[in-house]
């Protein structure tokens, strides 16, 4: 399952991806609402999680598009709204076709089990797997580099396992990862896979004996890409946890 989320706020970033990302829910983030729609056709996420906070001017005209798009019954909408959200804005929100509000405090465990719930009302989250991982062999091309975002210093190591969702990176200095905490993006990051190259942004997961990174936005194309590798080499894929 695809969940869009289109919000710049780390800490929402942070919460939504350690809530659904363990349940196998490929969650794809946004920083630019004009970005994510003009990607809908292409991602087709099953629920978009849209920050009212961070982007106040922009759900009414997205809800909009999205409705016209996909339609109420395939894809779920939710608006995740601040304290002052008014009642008139409640009103053109279920007027437009959102499917539910939710107080955007998803640090309260509580918020993020009723839009856990929310979800659950309309796509089964039981029946969901993480992706599928595959460990690079020694005569693998696959290699990762990032450029810190502060420090601005090149990031290089060793690739632990790689999946459409994300990968495992142990650096070969854990020190020039200082400061990359769950929630952290890293917006200028490239993946060689073969003879391919894929420039992406990544977000951290986790951040241990080895930065968990789950990518932003791959394309159809990208992704494809990765899985017809995998499959072309004798060692499959491993089950993700």
């Amino acid at each position: 399952m695809k969940l869009m989320l289109v919000g710049s706020s780390r800490e929402l970033v942070k919460h939504v991806h350690a809530r659904f990302g363990s349940q196998g829910v490929d969650v794809i983030r946004y920083s630019h609402p004009i970005k994510a729609m003009d990607n809908l056709e292409e991602v087709q996420p099953s629920v978009v999680l849209f920050s009212f906070s961070d982007f106040p001017r922009h759900w009414k005209p997205f809800l909009t598009f999205l409705r016209g798009e996909l339609y109420r019954d395939r894809c779920v909408f939710i608006l995740l709204i601040p304290p002052e959200f008014s009642e008139d804005d409640a009103l053109k929100a279920q007027h437009l076709g959102a499917n539910g509000l939710i107080s955007e405090a998803l640090a309260d465990e509580s918020e993020l089990a009723r839009l856990h719930d929310m979800i659950a009302r309309y796509q089964d989250l039981r029946d969901t797997r993480s992706a599928t991982r595959y460990r690079p062999a020694p005569h693998d091309r696959i290699e990762f580099l990032a450029t810190h975002p502060r420090t601005r210093q090149l990031i290089f190591g060793t690739v632990r396992d790689l999946s459409v969702s994300g990968l495992a990176f142990i650096p070969d200095i854990p020190a020039g990862t200082a400061g990359l905490d769950p929630g952290s993006t890293i917006p200028t990051a490239a993946l060689r896979i073969g003879d391919d190259i894929i420039l992406t942004s990544v977000t951290v997961l986790r951040h241990d004996d080895a930065l968990i990174l789950l990518f932003d936005h791959l394309s159809a194309r990208e992704s494809a890409l990765l899985e017809e590798y995998f499959e072309q080499r004798a060692g499959r894929p491993q089950a993700g946890v």
